[in-house]
């Protein structure tokens, strides 16, 4: 146990909040009555996991409707981003596009300057993996809302 409550000083010594603590411990393995009981959390407190985040210690319906309307913040966030991603992508593909049109025997016109075959194709794939990144994060803010709900419903 002190051992156990030496290595909770250490993490909020490196500036972690309880909930990333909360979530730090569990990742290594510890079971959540110990780590509630090592944190003082008490069994009424409801946690949940928000993305990015680590966890949050839901006390109330205020509590849990306010860190619904930030999960929801996050998503629109997260989805614009996916927006400007997307449009990155398709910019890109229609330089590519142009680019080989303006390659072809015959055609006059001068090719527009771009970025190499190589260069495009890590362009993309890069681009291609931070959306697919954004699109996880947004199934996992979604997944918090739906649990947020859920507490919020059985509230009632």
């Amino acid at each position: 146990r002190r051992e156990a409550e030496r290595e909770v000083e250490a993490l909020r010594a490196q500036g972690l909040d309880d909930g990333e603590i909360f979530d730090r411990l569990l990742q290594s393995g510890w079971d959540e009555a110990d780590v509630r009981s090592l944190l003082g959390i008490a069994e009424a407190v409801w946690v949940v996991h928000l993305p990015e985040a680590g966890h949050a210690f839901i006390e109330s319906v205020e509590d849990a409707k306010r860190r619904r309307q930030e999960a929801l913040h996050r998503i629109g966030e997260l989805r614009a981003q996916k927006r400007s991603i997307n449009q990155e992508i398709g910019e890109l593909r229609s330089a590519s596009r142009a680019s080989q049109i303006a390659a072809r025997p015959g055609v006059k016109q001068q090719a527009p300057v771009g970025l190499d075959d190589l260069e495009e194709r890590e362009a993309l794939l890069a681009l291609e993996n931070s959306r697919d990144e954004t699109e996880a994060l947004i199934r996992a803010w979604e997944q918090a809302v739906e649990a947020l709900d859920a507490w919020i419903g059985r509230s009632y």
